[in-house]
């Protein structure tokens, strides 16, 4: 597993500050700028770096898209989006 093709990250940024997350965003990109990486995250700055989103309801995919894209045209993902970002405030304060 030197060079996997494909890396599936599951929550991997919940318990990491935004600079830390960060630094990990930046540092996968320059190790391995061709690889696919599938996040499971509710995190919001995660959410706006993906190049492309899938938003599932009870385990089908009901929309798919970049952060800009969901935001004009998906209510459900407005929702959870806002939802998200207001955790993470509060949980902040």
């Amino acid at each position: 597993m030197r060079n996997p093709q494909i890396l599936i990250l599951d929550d991997c940024t919940s318990t990491l500050d935004a600079r830390t997350e960060e630094r990990l965003w930046d540092a996968l990109h320059e190790v391995m700028p061709e690889m696919t990486c599938f996040v499971v995250t509710h995190r919001t700055k995660t959410l706006r770096l993906a190049d492309r989103i899938l938003l599932f309801d009870e385990g089908k995919v009901i929309d798919r898209g970049r952060h800009d894209e969901l935001m004009a045209r998906s209510a459900a993902y407005q929702e959870l989006y806002s939802r998200s970002e207001l955790q993470e405030q509060v949980g902040a304060a």
